[in-house]
């Protein structure tokens, strides 16, 4: 038996034992493995969570763990983590597929960090069939029963086979609400609209006899833009009319609260789910032909070398003298004038394509030109499925309301950093600070003299650049360097936008479509009536960027689900495609018949392969990788439920010898 003196020595031994025993406090990151990680909060390292510990906790989960020393074979020196404490969970809600196996019922999770089947009580299993795509919310945590996770079903979103489900399970995964409007809410706001409309047309500037035209897509209804141009000594006068919709929703109305939880209209594949209702978006608010409509005019005033040199807005009331769309305005440049016989339009169309031209030159010289995207056409059938891909050539047309748009948002951006104590800004801040020392590395090893100490100011990195073009001949400087960017985001203070060569930018023109441009037009109503300004605070701010965010991944998992279905049929089949992403573990590879990408494990790839991180290349004795590269290849596996497409190296069949008769 212990006496008191040994019992505090034993207590001290273990106090000491513990107090030398390192930990540490982190989220838990999840893999598609059975493994995850805890990443520390001081310090941003990771640490392994074995299978044992990572049944225990969820993706997100903020815990407290020990450092041990791994029992494996041939493990590095890097300890591995054991679960201490649970500290908070915020993982709640998620969507998934139901299993049924062995008369037990599971939901098998659409999360990458997530591996494992999680168990349905028999009290949440009412109505539930395999193959089920549902929401659900966790209501057993594993940490507090030993590893054993369960969940009750919240929605039943439909089966794989039920019309448009893939747009359904894409926005309900990232929990946007589709508002179904009643009948008597739009008869409402129809009535009051129209209202508003009469009283306020007698209170604007009248602009109903300049001639403003849209130009558009030719199926497009809710037209947010109107163009008018006028030739002077100066140069050019560019007004861009853009649909008044502040007029009709007053901050923190209902109307307001519900296009403010959305942020914007969602596009999915033969489908839109407009952040306003149908009368506003596609009626009273759309710049409809021979019609009467509010609107914000940005007046801009641009020198004979493309430069704006004053910007002015105005509120006012135009009639659109035509709706033109871009296959009808590109064939009139190309001199066919049969689809557009009325002379002022015919001008507007011409002296639009001339500043169009000499503004192009100016960006060339003083900021950035951006790469054309391509454009795709998608025919689906009555079910919502890909029949047909079709890949468009981008035309003159769109390219002249490009122009004007950026034109338009640049001067807005401008306006607002002069004029109002903070505003609404599109932020592109260029390099990643951590990717700058392989930057430096790749410019030096192509001799260039270019100091990467100075890339994150905007003049610098313009001319990082200009020339990039006479750098290699070699490697894709430009592609290579474009994947070490930041990505954009919305910010309430002025700065650059890194990859358009500005000063600032914002959007400004799409107000029926994005909340963000409906509040740059508060913004500007305010400075221009000396009101007190519109600010966004930081947490709106964040808010709007996380949905902005949820509206890409909803339609990038809603065109990847409809892809990796229609491109079961060519299994098999050979394709060349460009890589377009590499790293040590993938090589992307896009096939632009299809508007797709997929991947190719690198570890199926023999002799192995090393990757240098600061070019961008795979590389070994026998071979090479790097961006752009064609590659033949054919399509090994298509996981539909992931999202995901597996390519394989296409490889030529050997020539059979016939036999001559007599061998």
């Amino acid at each position: 038996m212990l006496d008191l003196s040994s019992l505090g020595q034993l207590t001290q031994l273990k106090k000491d034992i513990h107090d030398a025993t390192p930990r540490l406090i982190g989220r838990v990151k999840g893999t598609s493995k059975r493994f995850g990680f805890v990443v520390s909060d001081d310090d941003g390292k990771e640490y392994l969570l074995p299978q044992t510990e990572m049944e225990k906790v969820l993706p997100g989960d903020h815990i407290h763990v020990v450092l041990e020393k791994s029992e494996q074979k041939n493990a590095d020196d890097k300890p591995i983590a054991k679960i201490e404490k649970l500290i908070a969970s915020d993982f709640s809600t998620f969507i998934g597929t139901v299993k049924i196996k062995n008369n037990q019922y599971y939901v098998l999770p659409d999360h990458a960090q997530i591996n494992r089947w999680i168990f349905i009580p028999p009290k949440f299993r009412k109505n539930l069939n395999d193959g089920d795509m549902v929401s659900a919310q966790v209501c057993q945590h594993p940490f507090t029963n030993k590893g054993r996770v369960q969940a009750q079903i919240l929605e039943m979103i439909g089966q794989p086979n039920d019309p448009f489900i893939e747009h359904r399970y894409a926005i309900v995964k990232q929990g946007i609400v589709d508002k179904i409007w009643q009948q008597d809410e739009l008869n409402a706001i129809r009535q009051t609209a129209e209202q508003q409309l009469e009283e306020l047309i007698l209170q604007k500037t009248d602009q109903r006899e300049t001639c403003f035209v849209t130009i558009d897509g030719i199926s497009t209804q809710d037209m947010d833009d109107a163009l008018n141009i006028v030739k002077n000594d100066d140069g050019w006068l560019l007004q861009v009319a853009i649909a008044d919709v502040s007029s009709f929703i007053q901050p923190g109305s209902p109307l307001d609260k519900i296009a403010a939880k959305q942020v914007s209209s969602i596009y999915l594949l033969g489908q839109k789910i407009a952040m306003l209702p149908d009368v506003l978006s596609s009626n009273i608010c759309s710049l409809r032909p021979n019609e009467d409509r509010l609107v914000l005019v940005c007046k801009m005033q641009i020198d004979q070398s493309g430069a704006i040199i004053s910007t002015d807005y105005e509120e006012a009331v135009i009639s659109s003298k035509a709706k033109l769309a871009y296959s009808q305005v590109a064939a009139f440049l190309e001199g066919d004038e049969s689809l557009i016989t009325d002379e002022s339009i015919q001008q507007q169309i011409k002296t639009l394509a001339e500043y169009t031209a000499q503004r192009r030159l100016w960006r060339e010289e003083h900021a950035l030109i951006m790469d054309d995207y391509a454009d795709f056409r998608y025919q689906l059938d009555d079910k919502g499925k890909i029949t047909q891909i079709e890949h468009l050539a981008r035309n003159q047309a769109q390219r002249i309301v490009e122009e004007c748009m950026l034109s338009c948002n640049q001067a807005t951006a401008a306006y607002l950093g002069k004029n109002a104590p903070s505003g609404l800004y599109i932020s592109h801040s260029g390099y990643k600070k951590d990717q700058l020392p392989g930057i430096k590395k790749l410019l030096d090893s192509l001799g260039s003299d270019i100091d990467t100490d100075t890339l994150s100011d905007l003049d610098a990195y313009k001319n990082l650049q200009k020339q990039i073009p006479n750098l290699s001949d070699e490697l894709p400087v430009k592609d290579i360097l474009r994947k070490k960017l930041n990505r954009s985001e919305w910010v309430n203070s002025h700065q650059p936008h890194f990859g358009l060569g500005i000063e600032a930018y914002t959007t400004f023109t799409s107000p029926i479509r994005k909340y963000s441009d409906l509040i740059c037009h508060r913004m500007i109503k305010a400075c221009i009536a000396n009101l007190d300004p519109v600010e966004v605070d930081d947490a709106a701010l964040n808010y709007l960027n996380q949905q902005n965010q949820a509206v890409r991944d909803a339609q990038r998992d809603c065109e990847m689900s409809l892809k990796c279905q229609y491109l079961q049929q060519f299994k098999g089949q050979r394709f060349s495609g460009e890589i377009s992403m590499i790293n040590h573990r993938m090589i992307g590879v896009y096939l632009k018949d299809f508007d797709i990408h997929g991947q190719i494990e690198v570890r199926n790839i023999k002799p192995k392969l090393k990757f240098k991180q600061d070019s961008l290349q795979l590389l070994s004795d026998e071979s090479s990788f790097q961006l752009n590269q064609v590659l033949d290849i054919t399509i090994d596996n298509i996981d539909v439920r992931q999202r995901q497409i597996r390519f394989k190296f296409a490889v030529d069949e050997p020539v059979k010898e016939e036999k001559t008769a007599g061998e």
